[in-house]
């Protein structure tokens, strides 16, 4: 039995959760500190899938070391989205730590382009179907 953890289609799913989460406030700019946190975690999520393709699954360290091991891994394994996904890790804490709410336009930019690329990528090398639009 897979645990959560090392299960993709628990990955996905949490991937088109947090998308369709997104999409329900998004457009207000009202929260843009939460667009970009949801955003990264949808990366998250997408990494993690990407690290079970490649049995480089992390599921014995706490929450904390999952980030500086998959920090570590997206640059190792996906060299072609490692740099997309420290922007948004860096902006997602940010946002969380230091109580960055970004403008319209930088999350815009982050959302329509950072998170896009990530799902793009996903979509064309893991066989994903996330056709993220918004």
């Amino acid at each position: 039995m897979l645990s959560p953890q090392s299960n993709p289609s628990k990955h996905i799913h949490q991937v088109k959760h947090n998308l369709a989460f997104l999409k329900t406030f998004y457009s207000s700019y009202q929260y843009n500190d939460w667009a970009i946190t949801v955003a990264f975690y949808a990366s998250v999520h997408v990494i993690d899938l990407a690290l079970i393709s490649k049995g480089a699954v992390n599921t014995a360290q706490p929450h904390a070391e999952n980030h500086s091991f998959r920090n570590q891994a997206v640059k190792q394994y996906f060299p072609a989205v490692s740099s997309t996904y420290r922007f948004l890790y860096r902006k997602s804490r940010n946002s969380r730590y230091e109580f960055y709410n970004p403008p319209q336009l930088p999350v815009e930019l982050i959302i329509k382009h950072r998170l896009k690329e990530i799902l793009d990528w996903a979509d064309a090398e893991l066989k994903t179907d996330f056709q993220f639009k918004i």
